[in-house]
């Protein structure tokens, strides 16, 4: 048909050869664990879960149907079969290359948009296909020949019931009726909608598109739309909007992931300001008092502007000796999204604030039972987002629910729910190194605090320094462990965390119990819940 060999010998090889066990194995793994079961109501992540017991079953007899057993199909190809859309590609593949083929030949001629611009010969839309040539009785004829051409080679005929023939205003009408004669029963159509839309627009976009304001209109009133703001329908779907892209957010965001390219290639952090004190080969650790392992508040707001301030002073500082990372501060994880640009483009238009450290509530019942003979650390924190200052509320009971201290504290300069969290179960570590406790069981209500602080993966999250620290005290404290624990059950920490609200500075009880407290450490006491 003088197409060109696209198949080279070694790709012929290659697609030749038997299938393998590792080729089996992979498309296993590759599988989506949830899609439609088999037959045997097995799906995908049962295979993929119980590998190591079903592999040699699994590839022997995959192997077997691959390279011994012949498939012969009794039904023909139809649509819905799951080889349809590749064959029906690979078809429509061949038919691309015969029209263009031609074309190179000089045997037939498409049309071009632009004088000495693509010439084109063909369109192929899901289930149609539109041929461009002269209207010409020789150039119909090679196009009938070269559809035969490929009607022998796939099998698949030309349905002349749903064939019509479009002529160009300018066409002799002499040409026409010799066509249409060769054409063999092809009628000459009316072309001027294809799936509703018009094929041809002259000058007048509005006249040409006009019935299509009238009809979206008509059904407006028939459906009932409901109107909503851009802004809206632009929010996050799981804030209950549609997630519709802000262009001009989303722009911003692809700009910022070449920002942020650049930022990770430099082998040193450099504190980039306009500010004039600053050297061009300044560092971070410049504005850190090492003394105290915080930052150095006077000198930063001797620098920056005020939001530049609050920004730096809310990222933690590790108190060991941990690696400087460049993180990704708007993503959990630490790690540039495009998405998590985009998000924040749109909080940072809209200036929302607001939020709390309150983990959700969970619709179960519980028990509290003393059975374990070490002391209890029970840690909670609240968020202030407006004025960007945590409370923390952490309570210490032995094995029989008793009290053994409890303290309120704050801290100034935190941003968001997790580091919060973070800070509280540090002030508990720390008091219960002050107050010697060999042997600790620490309960909390934040489940992505401990869950980052039990996994063994690196964390580049916000508060990854943080976690970071507690879990090196934690790694040196076989006694000490963490776990969850329901929010009913932390009900004594969320109060001190709430009496710190009112309190202007650091409030510390040994061996007394808090009046704010009472009611529900008896209530703990008594098992009642």
């Amino acid at each position: 048909m003088g197409i060109n060999t696209r198949v080279t010998n070694e790709m012929n090889m290659s697609i030749s050869r038997d299938f393998t066990r590792l080729e089996v194995e992979e498309a296993v793994k590759q599988m989506a664990p949830l899609k439609s079961p088999s037959p045997d109501g097995f799906g995908a992540c049962f295979y993929q879960n119980h590998w190591s017991i079903i592999v040699d079953e699994v590839c022997k007899t995959a192997l077997s149907v691959l390279n011994g057993s012949k498939i012969n199909p009794t039904r023909g190809l139809r649509q819905g079969d799951p080889l349809s859309p590749y064959l029906f590609l690979i078809c429509g593949e061949s038919l691309s290359n015969i029209l263009n083929s031609y074309e190179k030949q000089r045997l037939t001629r498409g049309v071009q948009v632009i004088r000495g611009g693509t010439s084109i010969n063909h369109l192929l839309f899901a289930d149609d296909c539109i041929l461009f040539g002269r209207a010409k009785l020789e150039e119909w004829g090679r196009i009938q020949e070269l559809l035969k051409k490929y009607e022998r080679a796939s099998g698949q005929f030309l349905n002349k019931e749903k064939t019509s023939v479009f002529f160009n205003s300018n066409t002799k009408a002499e040409d026409k009726r010799r066509i249409l004669e060769a054409g063999d029963s092809v009628l000459c159509g009316s072309y001027e909608k294809y799936l509703g839309l018009p094929t041809i627009v002259g000058r007048s976009k509005y006249q040409t598109f006009s019935i299509l304001k009238e009809r979206w209109g008509k059904q407006q009133t028939e459906w009932g739309i409901q109107w909503r703001k851009w802004v809206k329908m632009g929010l996050q779907k799981g804030k209950g909007r549609l997630g519709f892209r802000d262009l001009e957010s989303f722009n911003l965001a692809l700009l910022v992931k070449q920002g942020w390219r650049l930022i990770r290639n430099p082998n040193s952090l450099t504190v980039v300001s306009p500010i004039s004190s600053l050297q061009g080969d300044s560092r971070a650790k410049e504005l850190i008092d090492n003394q105290k392992r915080e930052w150095d508040e006077e000198k930063i707001r001797s620098i920056f502007s005020d939001d530049e301030t609050e920004q730096i002073l809310s990222i933690p500082l590790s108190k060991g000796k941990a690696q400087d990372k460049i993180i990704w501060g708007p993503s959990k994880k630490g790690l540039f999204t495009i998405n998590s640009a985009y998000y924040l483009q749109l909080e940072r238009l809209k200036n929302k604030k607001g939020g709390c450290s309150e983990e959700e509530k969970e619709d179960k019942r519980w028990r509290c039972i003393w059975e374990l003979e070490v002391p209890r650390v029970n840690w909670n924190a609240s968020l202030d987002l407006r004025k960007k200052r945590m409370e923390v509320g952490i309570m210490i009971r032995d094995e029989e629910g008793e009290a053994l201290g409890a303290i309120c504290d704050q801290r100034q300069h935190v941003q968001t729910p997790v580091v919060a969290e973070g800070y509280a179960l540090w002030k508990a570590l720390e008091l219960c190194n002050d107050l010697n406790i060999q042997k600790a069981i620490f309960e909390g209500d934040a489940k992505a605090v401990i869950l980052a602080v039990l996994s063994t993966r690196e964390d580049l999250s916000f508060g990854g320094s943080l976690i970071e620290d507690i879990q090196s005290v934690l790694a040196n404290r076989s006694d000490w462990s963490i776990q969850f624990a329901y929010r009913e059950k932390n009900n004594v920490a969320h109060s001190l965390a709430k009496e710190a609200l009112r309190l202007e500075e650091k409030k510390v009880w040994i061996e007394e119990v808090p009046v704010c407290i009472a009611a529900c450490l008896s209530k703990d006491k008594l098992c009642i819940g």
